[in-house]
């Protein structure tokens, strides 16, 4: 055993690329598919944790390999707090920048694609007048009084690999807000 004993590092070190790798990937489904505060999310951010601690903790248990185990676990777990908290911290960021704001709506179009589900969950556009949609959502991109009135907000690009735009279009009947779309373009 003692001739293989400079393979626990090595191992380790392996086992925290995989680690970092696992991460990564997570990382870049937060960013491209604006993933946020769900539980699902939660438990899929804090498993690769779980089963990093776990892992650890049994194979020096198993292994008796105390030399490297308080080290190496106490580094992995302070690592692995912090790349977890990094990604539970991009999560919650994504949860705040999807709650509707009337002023953010008006001055970053761009942004309008993560606010316009959150908006139209939480004010019903239905029966509105369309003095009212614009007091709610200023000033729209687009005007069209014929042959229908609608009234078109640009949301912006429909997804991370889309050349397609987004457009959140309003049509009227009778004075009032009688359908909502989100158009693609």
């Amino acid at each position: 055993m003692r001739r293989w004993s400079f393979l626990i590092p090595i191992i380790y070190l392996f086992g925290l690329a995989v680690y970092i790798g696992v991460y990564t990937l997570i990382n870049l489904a937060v960013d491209f598919l604006f993933v946020t505060l769900t539980p699902p999310a939660i438990v899929i951010t804090l498993l690769p944790l779980g089963l990093w601690v776990l892992g650890s903790v049994t194979y020096y248990k198993n292994k008796k390999a105390a030399r490297y185990a308080r080290s190496f676990l106490i580094g992995g777990l302070a690592f692995g707090m912090l790349v977890t908290s990094y990604s539970v911290y991009k999560i919650t960021g994504n949860e705040l920048n999807s709650h509707f704001d009337a002023e953010r709506w008006a001055s970053e179009p761009s942004s309008r694609m993560v606010m316009v589900d959150h908006m139209l969950d939480r004010h019903k556009l239905k029966g509105r007048s369309p003095e009212e949609v614009h007091v709610l959502l200023g000033s729209p991109s687009q005007e069209v009084k014929e042959p229908q009135h609608q009234l078109s907000y640009y949301l912006g690009g429909a997804g991370f690999f889309s050349m397609k735009e987004a457009l959140l279009v309003i049509s009227f009947d009778q004075g009032q807000v009688s359908d909502y779309d989100i158009a693609y373009h």
